[in-house]
């Protein structure tokens, strides 16, 4: 990668590759695509090839710096999000370790990537995805009328792509998917590295080790990942003890409290964050 792209992924969140493919390899990806099962494994041999790019394998190693897994997919842009169209996923605050990014006293740290790929052309308006560049770093809580896309607050934007190309975007990104007249042809792979606790699953065996039978329920608490089916427990603090709040929630540890009394909204307070400026 060169600093330029290095720049402009840590700060829109996003990176477009072009003309990875040759007009060849779309094809062949296009004909497969008509008959192909891309839930089945194995796969066909196109989106294997696509699966290993040797391009994409050289950005991911230099993104995520432990050994990188496919997490998920690949699957087709619109056939999962048909029944939330227009709403956004992702976002991060508070901070999700397992699908954190960040930039920090010289180290880059990446847990979740989406790799889609251009099966054809997209133009401007045409729908498909789209995302909220810079809102991997947001500090603040994401207004539930953007998540909804009842209001985009003129942030949401959709990627220009050619066929062929490639587009590298961090987990914790806005996106979704917005339909269009004939939504284009996008090929969607999540990557993770393989220290990132990514499901349930994972963490139920964690706890269920020897170990994890000594912990207090304080210290089980602590453990307890995000993305739980419930709320998790909350700790409360006075500062020398600690006890579980008898109320489930999400503690918001942002550094940014919009007062109420100020006259500044959410969506303004958010804007800002992300932006750096308001009108």
């Amino acid at each position: 990668m060169t600093d330029k792209e290095n720049y402009a992924f840590d700060v829109a969140g996003y990176l477009i590759v072009r003309d990875v493919l040759t007009s060849e390899e779309v094809d062949a990806c296009n004909r497969a695509l008509g008959g192909a099962d891309l839930g089945s494994i194995p796969l066909s041999d196109p989106f294997v090839r696509l699966r290993d790019h040797p391009i994409l394998t050289q950005y991911l190693d230099q993104l995520i710096a432990e050994e990188v897994l496919l997490d998920r997919g690949p699957w087709v842009v619109g056939e999962r999000e048909a029944d939330r169209a227009n709403c956004l996923v992702g976002g991060n605050e508070p901070r999700d370790p397992s699908r954190a990014y960040y930039f920090q006293n010289g180290i880059k740290f990446c847990q979740g990537m989406l790799a889609i790929w251009a099966l054809s052309d997209v133009h401007p308006g045409d729908g498909g995805f789209v995302l909220v560049p810079a809102s991997h770093k947001s500090s603040v809580e994401t207004p539930s009328d953007l998540v909804s896309g009842t209001d985009d607050m003129g942030l949401v934007s959709q990627p220009v792509l050619k066929a062929g190309d490639l587009l590298l975007c961090v987990e914790t990104i806005l996106h979704g998917f917005v339909p269009g007249k004939e939504a284009p042809r996008l090929v969607a792979y999540g990557y993770a590295s393989e220290t990132a606790l990514r499901n349930l699953a994972q963490a139920d065996q964690s706890l269920a080790e020897a170990w994890a039978s000594e912990m207090t329920p304080l210290q089980r608490a602590v453990m307890l990942p995000a993305g739980c089916p419930d709320h998790p427990p909350v700790l409360k603090s006075d500062g020398e003890t600690c006890e579980i709040a008898e109320t489930p929630g999400i503690f918001h540890p942002s550094i940014y409290r919009r007062d109420p009394d100020c006259g500044m909204d959410e969506k303004e307070l958010y804007q800002w964050d992300l932006c750096g400026h308001l009108v």
